[in-house]
């Protein structure tokens, strides 16, 4: 009877493993990747958002003259109202990207979006340029939110064999997006109002977060390992925040007046205390270590040198165009005249795509 009794008690202690192993399953389901039933689906709704982003990023540049005439604001205060969102995505987009952690994908999109919805409805009805302003910011926050959610979604959702497509595909949708973006502003500032650029969101944002419920779940929940670097985050907000402030201001103040001086200090200060805070956190907001991988900084490098050409480009180009002493385009013919440029974008994001698993294989 030995046999058969050592073989009970064999099999008890494997079921009480499984049954241990079914209840700690239970207790932390979060933990447990599951992956999504609509891969596809996953894709659509992240790059709906994304367009939704990168329309308003760019089609506020044809609606700026409108904007400016219907609220009776000075050049200087309209720059305000680009800045603000660029100020507000540069604080707050490394946040975002650790509230996908901590809070979960699903949850820290519909966050994003409904944030991002509720201020395109601040700026549509904007009747002072404060409003339109605070606005600006808020949908920055929210863009700053979203925009590191919609990547984060498409890696849980594919197969590490599949992420170049996929991600190829996200940044073709965000190229098309920047690229009809001023021609969509200038559409509706034509035809309707500079407010309609705003309030065109709302249906787009509300189909996002129809496909989100359905699309988007079974995708990984909240990291329990994962807590906030509450001091990485303040001192990176700080410090980009005085940093772009400065260079946005340094005209006006003067590249050597003390009040800007002072910014500088401040941005120089916080961001070498970031630096020194993300090398010894256990979970730092920002793994400085993969700086050491050449293709991954060069990569970031062209995105930053990109982004300053792509803003400053879609800013200026249209105070040109649309000027009556210059070429006195309408708002439409000036989104027309960005089309070239922003259809290059998305041709380059396209090809990029397709060439990223033979550059990591």
């Amino acid at each position: 009877m030995a046999v058969p009794t050592k073989i009970q008690q064999t099999v008890r202690a494997d079921a009480g493993v499984y049954a241990g192993a079914r209840h700690h399953e239970e207790l932390e389901p979060a933990a447990t990747f599951v992956a999504p039933p609509h891969p596809w689906g996953a894709l659509v709704t992240a790059c709906l958002a994304l367009f939704l982003i990168a329309v308003n990023t760019t089609a506020i540049n044809t609606a700026v003259s409108a904007i400016a005439d219907d609220l009776t604001i000075s050049s200087t205060t309209l720059g305000w109202a680009l800045n603000a969102y660029l100020l507000a995505v540069a604080a707050f987009v490394v946040l975002g990207g650790q509230l996908g952690d901590v809070l979960g994908r699903k949850r820290i999109f519909i966050i994003g979006i409904a944030l991002y919805t509720l201020a395109a409805v601040v700026v549509a009805s904007s009747g002072s340029a404060a409003q339109l302003i605070a606005g600006r910011a808020l949908q920055g926050t929210g863009a700053a939110i979203l925009m590191p959610a919609t990547m984060a979604i498409l890696h849980d959702a594919f197969p590490k064999e599949k992420q170049g497509l996929v991600l190829g595909i996200w940044g073709a949708v965000g190229g098309v997006a920047f690229a009809v973006g001023p021609l969509i502003g200038g559409f509706f500032t034509d035809a309707l109002s500079w407010r309609w650029v705003w309030w065109s969101n709302v249906p787009v944002a509300v189909i996002a977060l129809v496909l989100a419920g359905p699309m988007l779940r079974g995708l990984a929940g909240r990291k329990r390992s994962v807590r906030f670097d509450v001091a990485g985050i303040v001192l990176l907000a700080v410090g980009l925040f005085t940093a772009i402030l400065a260079l946005q201001q340094g005209s006006r103040w003067g590249w050597t007046s003390p009040l800007l001086l002072a910014m500088v200090a401040v941005a120089a200060i916080t961001l070498t205390g970031f630096v020194l805070v993300e090398l010894r956190v256990k979970a730092p907001l920002v793994h400085l270590r993969l700086l050491r991988d050449a293709v991954f900084t060069a990569g970031n490098i062209g995105t930053f040198v990109n982004a300053i050409a792509l803003i400053g480009i879609l800013f200026f180009f249209n105070l040109y165009a649309q000027s009556s002493v210059l070429l006195d385009y309408s708002a439409l013919l000036a989104g027309v005249a960005l089309l070239p440029f922003g259809m290059g974008i998305f041709v380059a994001s396209l090809v990029s795509g397709r060439l990223t698993p033979e550059a990591s294989s």
